[in-house]
């Protein structure tokens, strides 16, 4: 089984693959997670999460390193679990300039090297 986590810019990945085998994480399954903590200068912490995260990898197990880009969409994103709070990260992260809707955080890596699958022990 391939299991793919994403915590803020990290991206790890644990999987048994051929050499360059591309893999793909569906926004729509839920199976994937994103949590990002947040700590303002005046002691205030926030915690974002979301499910919606959209990955292409690609795998290389010769030189174990992984590849690829990740998407998530800003409205997916709810912050400390409550609506008020979500609404006022939204238009931090646009400035106000922009409708949330069109709002993405991206993330490309090239050559991250990659866990060697859990084994039993």
């Amino acid at each position: 089984m391939n299991k793919v986590v994403l915590t803020g810019v990290l991206v790890l990945l644990s999987a048994q693959a051929s050499l360059a085998e591309p893999f793909r994480v569906d926004p729509t399954v839920g199976n994937s997670t994103m949590g990002a903590v947040f700590d303002a200068p005046l002691g205030e912490r926030i915690n974002a999460v979301s499910s919606s995260i959209d990955c292409a990898l690609d795998v290389d197990t010769v030189k174990g390193t992984a590849s690829g880009k990740c998407s998530i969409p800003l409205i997916s994103i709810i912050v400390d679990n409550q609506p008020t709070k979500t609404s006022h990260f939204q238009q931090w992260a646009t400035n106000k300039k922009v409708e949330p809707e069109k709002c993405t955080f991206d993330l490309s890596f090239k050559d991250i090297k990659v866990m060697d699958p859990v084994k039993p022990q």
